[in-house]
């Protein structure tokens, strides 16, 4: 379970490094990609090893495919590579109901970070 913590911490750093990379379009580049594979090798991964994680991920990521929040190149690697980590371990699990849950508290979050830029420009 420690070692998953620790995929877990890893790879929502190199995702914040990754954002950074697609938020300057001007340097996003090979790095930015590179980036993307690994943080979605360490979260395909960790969702193909955990049912929980699995659950929260996949509600997360579904509702940022809804609002269009993969926007970059670096963010679309990191989505496939998530997909295709998982195809390829083949042990993904979830609980559809909980996954539901996380996706609408997602949605929520992602249109109060909406509202406050917004209002904060």
């Amino acid at each position: 379970m420690i070692e998953l913590l620790v995929l877990l911490f890893f790879a929502g750093v190199i995702v914040k490094i990754a954002d950074e990379f697609s938020d300057a379009s001007e340097k996003e580049n090979y790095t930015g990609i590179i980036f993307g594979l690994i943080y979605g090798l360490l979260l395909g991964i960790a969702m193909a090893s955990n049912i929980v994680i699995a659950t929260i991920w996949a509600g997360i990521i579904f509702a940022l495919i809804l609002k269009n929040k993969f926007d970059s190149i670096t963010h679309l690697t990191g989505l496939i590579t998530i997909a295709l980590t998982i195809i390829f371990i083949n042990n993904f699990e979830l609980s559809l109901g909980f996954a539901i849950i996380y996706f609408f508290g997602s949605l929520l979050d992602e249109k109060l970070n909406d509202f406050f830029d917004f209002n904060n420009a």
